[in-house]
Protein backbone atom coordinates (compact mmCIF):
# COMPACT_ATOMS: atom_id res chain seq x y z
CA UNK A 1 0.00 0.00 0.00
CA UNK A 2 3.01 2.27 0.41
CA UNK A 3 3.41 2.34 -3.36
CA UNK A 4 -0.14 3.46 -3.70
CA UNK A 5 0.45 6.32 -1.31
CA UNK A 6 3.43 7.56 -3.28
CA UNK A 7 1.20 8.13 -6.27
CA UNK A 8 -1.47 9.95 -4.32
CA UNK A 9 -1.92 13.63 -4.30
CA UNK A 10 -2.10 15.63 -1.15
CA UNK A 11 -4.54 18.50 -1.31
CA UNK A 12 -4.38 21.83 0.52
CA UNK A 13 -6.16 20.53 3.59
CA UNK A 14 -3.50 17.89 4.13
CA UNK A 15 -5.73 15.03 3.09
CA UNK A 16 -4.75 12.35 0.66
CA UNK A 17 -6.80 12.20 -2.49
CA UNK A 18 -6.98 9.28 -4.88
CA UNK A 19 -7.81 9.25 -8.51
CA UNK A 20 -10.41 6.85 -9.81
CA UNK A 21 -7.61 4.79 -11.28
CA UNK A 22 -5.96 4.54 -7.85
CA UNK A 23 -9.22 3.34 -6.25
CA UNK A 24 -9.76 0.80 -9.04
CA UNK A 25 -6.22 -0.55 -8.57
CA UNK A 26 -6.68 -0.88 -4.79
CA UNK A 27 -10.04 -2.69 -5.18
CA UNK A 28 -8.65 -4.97 -7.90
CA UNK A 29 -5.66 -5.85 -5.74
CA UNK A 30 -7.94 -6.63 -2.72
CA UNK A 31 -10.28 -8.71 -4.85
CA UNK A 32 -7.32 -10.63 -6.28
CA UNK A 33 -5.99 -11.34 -2.78
CA UNK A 34 -9.41 -12.55 -1.56
CA UNK A 35 -9.84 -14.75 -4.65
CA UNK A 36 -6.40 -16.29 -4.19
CA UNK A 37 -7.06 -16.91 -0.51
CA UNK A 38 -10.52 -18.38 -1.22
CA UNK A 39 -9.16 -20.49 -4.06
CA UNK A 40 -6.38 -21.82 -1.84
CA UNK A 41 -8.87 -22.61 0.97
CA UNK A 42 -11.22 -24.31 -1.51
CA UNK A 43 -8.36 -26.39 -2.92
CA UNK A 44 -7.34 -27.45 0.60
CA UNK A 45 -10.96 -28.33 1.44
CA UNK A 46 -11.42 -30.36 -1.75
CA UNK A 47 -8.11 -32.12 -1.13
CA UNK A 48 -9.26 -33.00 2.41
CA UNK A 49 -12.35 -34.62 0.83
CA UNK A 50 -10.21 -36.51 -1.67
CA UNK A 51 -10.90 -34.43 -4.78
CA UNK A 52 -8.34 -32.77 -7.05
CA UNK A 53 -10.53 -29.88 -8.18
CA UNK A 54 -14.10 -28.60 -8.63
CA UNK A 55 -14.61 -30.55 -11.85
CA UNK A 56 -13.87 -33.86 -10.13
CA UNK A 57 -16.29 -32.95 -7.32
CA UNK A 58 -19.02 -31.99 -9.83
CA UNK A 59 -18.49 -35.23 -11.78
CA UNK A 60 -18.67 -37.34 -8.62
CA UNK A 61 -21.83 -35.55 -7.44
CA UNK A 62 -23.50 -36.04 -10.82
CA UNK A 63 -22.61 -39.75 -10.82
CA UNK A 64 -24.04 -40.04 -7.30
CA UNK A 65 -27.28 -38.32 -8.36
CA UNK A 66 -27.61 -40.63 -11.36
CA UNK A 67 -26.97 -43.69 -9.19
CA UNK A 68 -29.52 -42.49 -6.64
CA UNK A 69 -32.05 -41.89 -9.41
CA UNK A 70 -31.44 -45.35 -10.88
CA UNK A 71 -31.91 -46.91 -7.45
CA UNK A 72 -35.11 -44.97 -6.98
CA UNK A 73 -36.31 -46.17 -10.36
CA UNK A 74 -35.53 -49.79 -9.44
CA UNK A 75 -37.39 -49.37 -6.18
CA UNK A 76 -40.38 -47.91 -7.99
CA UNK A 77 -40.30 -50.80 -10.48
CA UNK A 78 -40.26 -53.29 -7.61
CA UNK A 79 -43.12 -51.48 -5.88
CA UNK A 80 -45.19 -51.58 -9.08
CA UNK A 81 -44.43 -55.27 -9.58
CA UNK A 82 -45.36 -55.96 -5.96
CA UNK A 83 -48.65 -54.08 -6.36
CA UNK A 84 -49.44 -56.11 -9.51
CA UNK A 85 -48.69 -59.37 -7.71
CA UNK A 86 -50.83 -58.31 -4.75
CA UNK A 87 -53.73 -57.54 -7.09
CA UNK A 88 -53.26 -60.88 -8.85
CA UNK A 89 -53.12 -62.69 -5.51
CA UNK A 90 -56.29 -60.93 -4.36
CA UNK A 91 -58.05 -61.89 -7.59
CA UNK A 92 -56.98 -65.54 -7.27
CA UNK A 93 -58.00 -65.59 -3.61
CA UNK A 94 -61.44 -64.26 -4.52
CA UNK A 95 -61.80 -66.85 -7.30
CA UNK A 96 -60.77 -69.63 -4.91
CA UNK A 97 -63.32 -68.48 -2.33
CA UNK A 98 -66.01 -68.35 -5.02
CA UNK A 99 -65.23 -71.87 -6.24
CA UNK A 100 -65.06 -73.19 -2.69
CA UNK A 101 -68.38 -71.55 -1.80
CA UNK A 102 -70.01 -72.88 -4.98
CA UNK A 103 -68.92 -76.42 -4.06
CA UNK A 104 -70.24 -75.93 -0.52
CA UNK A 105 -73.48 -74.67 -2.02
CA UNK A 106 -73.89 -77.74 -4.24
CA UNK A 107 -73.29 -80.09 -1.32
CA UNK A 108 -75.70 -78.19 0.92
CA UNK A 109 -78.37 -78.19 -1.76
CA UNK A 110 -77.96 -81.94 -2.23
CA UNK A 111 -78.38 -82.38 1.53
CA UNK A 112 -81.49 -80.19 1.37
CA UNK A 113 -82.72 -82.31 -1.56
CA UNK A 114 -82.90 -79.34 -3.89
CA UNK A 115 -81.94 -79.79 -7.53
CA UNK A 116 -78.29 -78.73 -7.90
CA UNK A 117 -79.14 -77.20 -11.28
CA UNK A 118 -80.28 -74.19 -9.27
CA UNK A 119 -76.89 -73.82 -7.56
CA UNK A 120 -75.42 -71.23 -9.96
CA UNK A 121 -78.54 -69.09 -9.78
CA UNK A 122 -78.69 -69.37 -6.00
CA UNK A 123 -75.01 -68.46 -5.72
CA UNK A 124 -75.45 -65.38 -7.89
CA UNK A 125 -78.45 -64.29 -5.83
CA UNK A 126 -76.79 -64.89 -2.43
CA UNK A 127 -75.55 -61.98 -0.36
CA UNK A 128 -71.80 -62.71 -0.55
CA UNK A 129 -71.07 -60.63 2.53
CA UNK A 130 -73.17 -62.97 4.68
CA UNK A 131 -71.27 -66.12 3.64
CA UNK A 132 -69.49 -67.65 6.63
CA UNK A 133 -67.53 -70.83 7.34
CA UNK A 134 -70.30 -72.05 9.66
CA UNK A 135 -72.28 -74.66 7.72
CA UNK A 136 -75.52 -74.02 9.63
CA UNK A 137 -75.35 -70.31 8.83
CA UNK A 138 -74.46 -71.14 5.25
CA UNK A 139 -77.45 -73.49 4.91
CA UNK A 140 -79.70 -70.85 6.46
CA UNK A 141 -78.46 -68.29 3.92
CA UNK A 142 -79.20 -70.76 1.11
CA UNK A 143 -82.72 -71.33 2.40
CA UNK A 144 -83.35 -67.59 2.72
CA UNK A 145 -82.08 -66.97 -0.80
CA UNK A 146 -84.20 -69.77 -2.25
CA UNK A 147 -87.32 -68.58 -0.39
CA UNK A 148 -86.78 -65.01 -1.54
CA UNK A 149 -85.85 -65.58 -5.17
CA UNK A 150 -86.58 -69.18 -6.22
CA UNK A 151 -89.60 -70.45 -4.34
CA UNK A 152 -90.21 -73.13 -7.00
CA UNK A 153 -86.85 -74.72 -6.20
CA UNK A 154 -88.09 -76.04 -2.84
CA UNK A 155 -88.12 -79.82 -2.56
CA UNK A 156 -91.42 -81.57 -2.73
CA UNK A 157 -91.84 -83.43 0.54
CA UNK A 158 -94.02 -86.48 0.25
CA UNK A 159 -95.51 -87.87 3.40
CA UNK A 160 -94.87 -91.59 3.97
CA UNK A 161 -92.62 -92.04 0.94
CA UNK A 162 -89.09 -93.18 1.61
CA UNK A 163 -86.31 -92.01 -0.57
CA UNK A 164 -84.79 -94.87 -2.53
CA UNK A 165 -81.30 -94.82 -3.84
CA UNK A 166 -81.20 -95.06 -7.58
CA UNK A 167 -80.13 -98.53 -8.65
CA UNK A 168 -78.25 -99.03 -11.88
CA UNK A 169 -80.22 -100.67 -14.64
CA UNK A 170 -79.62 -104.35 -15.25
CA UNK A 171 -77.72 -103.72 -18.49
CA UNK A 172 -75.43 -101.23 -16.72
CA UNK A 173 -74.96 -103.65 -13.86
CA UNK A 174 -74.09 -106.48 -16.26
CA UNK A 175 -71.60 -104.26 -18.08
CA UNK A 176 -69.87 -103.23 -14.85
CA UNK A 177 -69.78 -106.83 -13.56
CA UNK A 178 -68.13 -107.96 -16.78
CA UNK A 179 -65.66 -105.06 -16.88
CA UNK A 180 -64.52 -105.40 -13.25
CA UNK A 181 -64.90 -109.17 -12.68
CA UNK A 182 -61.17 -109.58 -11.94
CA UNK A 183 -61.03 -106.57 -9.61
CA UNK A 184 -61.04 -107.66 -5.94
CA UNK A 185 -62.31 -104.21 -4.82
CA UNK A 186 -65.38 -104.20 -7.04
CA UNK A 187 -68.50 -105.44 -5.34
CA UNK A 188 -71.20 -105.41 -7.93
Amino acid sequence: MSEELKDTNINNDGENTFTQEDVNNIVAKNVKEVKEKTSKERAEFLESLGFKDNDELKTTLEEFRQHKESQKTELEKLKEKNAEKDAELQELSTKFKDINNQERLKKAMETMEIDSAYSKAVYKLMDKEKITDDEKEFSKLIEETIEAYLPDAKPIKQVGVEKKEKQPSSSTKNYLNEKYKGNPFYKG
